[in-house]
């Protein structure tokens, strides 16, 4: 019981009370229209409140884990991200034309929620047993590869916003390895290659318009843009 008291009292409590604080906005956000009643007649006040206070509970349980853990079984971690992304992609519910979610006792669950910690946690283990090998393209793409299972089963559903943030935390594992500047600008060359053929050949028109509100949500502030508008009111 000391050595926990002692763990909570050394954790940085300036950036939890961040975390209470953007809980408590959320949660007062709901109740504001919480005349809004889901499917199953659980109001998205009771929802937002009932996650919030498990994330505070596994907040401080996690925080009594020694890391060293994580690092231990982050294939096991990684293994059973990737399993549930592939179980959603056959079992899941389809949600605005994205096969998502899993529907358990009235509750809707979005394994790649958990799959953005599992990958992390696989990244930063190979990162972190590879970091001064980045000069070499194998080590490179050995990572990639590990980036990209991932990001195949994603798309797949297909959730091309996760698939971004997916990515971005890959290029920013990357930028903290001995990788040479030309291969960076190679790496990043390829990528926006793929990007524009994407724009061109694959992305729908409602992920092209996603992206296009995102980079300029005043261009339809009461269309496709109204969220974010009112979001940043």
């Amino acid at each position: 019981m000391q050595q926990y008291l002692r763990r909570i009292r050394r954790m940085d409590w300036w950036i939890i009370a961040a975390v209470i604080l953007l809980l408590t906005i959320g949660v007062i956000m709901m109740y504001g229209i919480q005349s809004s009643q889901s499917s199953d007649g659980i109001s998205a006040f009771a929802k937002q409140l009932l996650f919030s206070i498990m994330g505070i509970s596994l907040l401080f349980g996690f925080s009594t884990i020694n890391y060293r853990v994580f690092q231990q079984y982050a294939v096991i971690f990684y293994i059973t991200g990737a399993i549930l992304l592939l179980l959603v992609l056959l079992l899941g519910t389809t949600i605005r034309g994205t096969t998502g979610w899993f529907q358990i006792a009235g509750f809707s669950i979005q394994p790649v929620e958990f799959a953005k910690i599992t990958l992390l946690i696989g990244l930063a283990r190979y990162f972190s047993e590879h970091t001064f090998r980045f000069s070499s393209w194998k080590t490179i793409l050995q990572a990639f590869g590990v980036l990209s299972i991932y990001s195949i089963l994603v798309l797949l559903q297909p959730d091309l916003g996760s698939t971004a943030v997916f990515t971005f935390a890959f290029i920013g594992l990357l930028l903290l390895t001995n990788i040479k500047l030309k291969q960076l600008g190679i790496l990043l060359s390829i990528g926006l290659i793929i990007a524009t053929l994407s724009w061109s050949f694959v992305l729908r028109d409602y992920q092209k318009e996603r992206i296009s509100t995102f980079l300029d949500p005043t261009s339809e502030p009461l269309g496709a843009g109204y969220n974010v508008s009112q979001a940043i009111i």
